[in-house]
């Protein structure tokens, strides 16, 4: 179980003990709250996550003790720690997230990055990261400030040239592949790969169609000095604390950092890509049959 579900399951458990300590049925408190059965259900079971709003309602319907309303916020926060809903975090603009990214960033010592579809943001020319970025106000509906948060971006990039601080990154084949970009962008991208693998404190690895996979990795994911975990979902962002998730996370990454290329190798196959780009496209000739 993540540190999310278990935070939100001991919500509901607290939740819970307050509407059997008011004497009351799970159909009497929605009807109290003016909800349906089903919510009152999902938050106690831990299948829904309550807002503040529902908190507060809560405790009125129940007849609790005011002062609960902050003991349970304070376990809501914990909460929504580790679950970070991108509609709420991006309320404020990209250029936020941006700034907690860097924040993050400057207080570890080592980040190893496994990416299966996206350059990571910390390897992104300003022309991939402006159409990264770009999704970020229709899909999410927050507000259009990519030129500030692009700035962001770029100055999180620093911290490759820190010399005290170790980076791994993994990227599958795919991340080489996918078109989330113009042809010419994705060139000048490829470009910027082979560059930054050439830092003394950088390694980076390509994890090749053609390896025999190990494990299936089934999402991207981040590892921050061994004792947090984050990795992406289109929905929200997970924070992963546990000892032991954090520990199996870190067995994958290393399977997949045998198998990938390293160097010269990986520097090929980028290059190989990149002149694929650069080519034209094959045109296929058309035969008409006569009538």
């Amino acid at each position: 179980m993540s540190d999310f579900q278990r935070n939100r399951e001991l919500l509901g458990v607290r939740l819970r003990e307050m509407r059997r300590n008011s004497r009351l049925t799970g159909s009497q408190l929605a009807e109290r709250l003016g909800w349906a059965q089903s919510k009152v259900s999902r938050l106690e079971c831990g299948r829904q996550t309550a807002t503040p709003d529902d908190i507060s309602a809560w405790v009125d319907a129940t007849d609790c003790d005011p002062d609960l309303v902050q003991d349970l916020l304070s376990l809501l926060t914990k909460v929504e720690s580790d679950y970070a809903v991108w509609r709420r975090e991006l309320r404020a603009g990209t250029r936020r997230k941006q700034l907690n990214f860097l924040k993050l960033e400057a207080r570890v010592k080592t980040i190893k990055g496994f990416e299966t579809c996206v350059v990571p943001g910390l390897l992104q020319t300003a022309d991939y990261a402006r159409y990264r970025l770009g999704e970020m106000p229709t899909l999410h509906n927050a507000p259009d400030d990519i030129s500030t948060a692009l700035a962001v971006r770029m100055q999180r990039q620093q911290v490759l040239y820190d010399t005290n601080k170790t980076f791994h990154f993994i990227l599958s084949e795919a991340v080489l592949r996918t078109m989330l970009c113009p042809a010419d962008t994705m060139r000048g991208q490829l470009d910027r790969l082979s560059v930054v693998s050439g830092l003394p404190n950088v390694r980076l690895g390509i994890l090749p169609f053609t390896a025999l996979l190990p494990v299936a990795p089934l999402n991207g994911f981040w590892i921050f000095d061994d004792s947090l975990v984050t990795f992406e979902t289109i929905a929200a962002e997970i924070h992963v604390r546990d000892p032991d998730e954090v520990a199996l996370y870190g067995a994958v990454f290393e399977q997949l950092d045998e198998i990938s290329l390293y160097g010269d190798d990986a520097r090929k196959l980028i290059a190989d890509l990149f002149h694929a780009l650069s080519s034209p496209p094959r045109h296929h000739r058309q035969h008409h049959r006569g009538r």
